[in-house]
Formats: structure tokens, sequence, C-alpha cells
């Protein structure tokens, strides 16, 4: 219970300043019948969404859409580490999610694509650490790397995605290179700070990982 409202009180606050608001009469009419907390909280959430909202829309297939990307980027907004096989995976859920998240608060979605991105994450750890280990960082030829892929397509493949990980590595090391620092350490420095990060999101808890997929859910009403 105490996890359903503390991850229920930032839209329950803004609930709270519209019911309050002269020109605004919002009273609430919440039914939860989900059974586990993480249910509980996103079918709340969704209610809660739904009727702060001026015109009161409910969840649909097309805010359901953009749900999901919101989610997919809040993990990968760089699109570099899903597959566009990974994406196509994830959209055939799309038919069944706002329904599903609106009556049944079901998180299993959230909890699929989550565990995706770790295993994409430790790919790209163990990627780069072969690639420190044994790649050369030769920069006398014309290469490009494009720094904000927020637009990208994903990589097609698991090949495509090494080259932009191979890319982006080389971009670091040369940002490295550029201050100054020994090659020897910036390959450790660049080692540990792919596997710490893949490190880091192995262990978020699962109230932190509902809390993303809940607020890209805000998202969508509340851009």
């Amino acid at each position: 219970m105490k996890s359903l409202l503390r991850a229920a009180l930032p839209i329950s606050i803004g609930v709270t300043l519209l019911a309050t608001s002269p020109t605004i009469a919002l009273r609430p009419s919440l039914r939860i019948d989900a059974q586990d907390a993480d249910a509980q909280i996103t079918q709340l959430n969704a209610q809660l969404l739904e009727q702060a909202q001026f015109d009161h829309r409910q969840l649909d297939d097309a805010m359901a859409a953009e749900f999901l990307l919101g989610y997919l980027d809040s993990l990968d907004p760089s699109h570099e580490l899903f597959l566009q096989g990974d994406i196509t995976e994830f959209g055939r859920s799309l038919p069944d999610l706002a329904v599903a998240t609106r009556r049944t608060g079901d998180t299993q979605l959230a909890r699929a694509i989550f565990d995706r991105y770790l295993e994409r994450c430790a790919e790209r750890a163990d990627f780069i650490e072969g690639y420190l280990a044994e790649g050369t960082f030769d920069f006398s030829g014309n290469e490009r790397y494009v720094i904000d892929r927020s637009d990208a397509p994903y990589p097609r493949d698991a090949s495509a995605a090494r080259d932009l990980w191979r890319g982006r590595l080389r971009a670091d090391f040369l940002q490295e290179k550029l201050a100054d620092k020994d090659p020897d350490e910036i390959r450790k420095t660049l080692a540990r700070r792919y596997r710490r990060q893949a490190e880091t999101m192995r262990n978020l808890s699962d109230d932190a990982i509902l809390e993303i997929y809940i607020d890209a859910l805000a998202h969508v009403y509340d851009p």
C-alpha cells in the first residue's frame, strides 16, 4: 500500500489542484480491482490521468502507441540498443495495451521490454570491452558519427547495432584523447563506464522500473 501511495502521489496532487480550482469541479470516480500492487498502481494512475484531463479522454489505441514509444524512448533515447525486430515484437501488444492498462493495470509488457533492454545493455558492454581490448583507434581517416539519434531508426539487426556501438565508442575515445589522456587509461575508463551503465540498470528496483513506465503514460496526457 505504501508503494501504491508513493507512486500515485504526484498525479494525485495534480488531481487535487484541479479539483480545488474555482473553474473546475473534478470528482474522480475510481475503480481499482487489479490484484497485485504494480497492477493497482498502473490502473489507478491510468484512471487519474483520464479524469484529470480536461476532456476526460480514455486511453485509446492511438494514445497507447504513444505510450509504448515513450517508454522505449525513456530506456533507449539514442535508438541504439533495441533492434527493429524488438520493436516489431513489442508492437504486437498494441491492440490490447490500452484495455489492459485501463482495466487490469497489466505491466507484463513493461517488464518484458525492460528485460530485453537489460539484455541489449549487457551485449553492448561485452562488445565494448572486446573492442577496447583488441580494436585500434586510428583517426586518420574520414569517419562520421551522429550524436543526436533521437529521431534515427533503430538498428535493423545485431550487426547494425554493433556498428553504432563502435562509432559511439570511437567518438568517446576521441573526446578523451583530445583531453590529452593516456590511451591505456582511456580504455579502462570507457570499459568501466559502459559496464557500470549496464549494472546500474540491472540493479534498478521494481518500483523504479514501474515509475519509468508510469511516467511514459503520464507524458501521453501532458507532454
